[in-house]
């Protein structure tokens, strides 16, 4: 599943949405299934009203970082920290121009 929403960080404007969670059972992995998903949110963000697209990702989750690079997304340098279920944690947000933008000259 892939949940969409408007950015909730501080810095963010009306223009910019997010993908707030991304998930694909481990068993379903390699399967294209993930990327679809990642691919189908970012579309809808774009056909939303939305010029930018941001995610975060745990700093120590290496599948998902690899996984959010080869889709075209990049690190724009903003971290955040916050507790989970009781652990601290470091985020790293990843940024995307929608495709949609792109193709407007926008």
């Amino acid at each position: 599943f892939v949940c969409l929403r408007p950015s909730a960080d501080e810095d963010a404007d009306a223009s910019v949405g997010e993908i707030d969670a991304c998930y694909v059972l481990p068993s379903m992995w390699s399967m294209g299934i993930g990327r679809a998903l990642l691919a189908a949110g970012a579309e809808h963000l774009a056909a939303s009203g939305f010029k930018e697209a941001t995610l975060w990702t745990e700093h120590r989750n290496h599948r998902p970082l690899q996984f959010y690079r080869a889709a075209g997304w990049t690190i724009d340098g903003c971290e955040r920290r916050r507790t989970f279920r009781g652990s601290e944690l470091l985020e790293l947000r990843h940024r995307l121009r929608l495709k949609e933008d792109i193709e407007r000259g926008d």
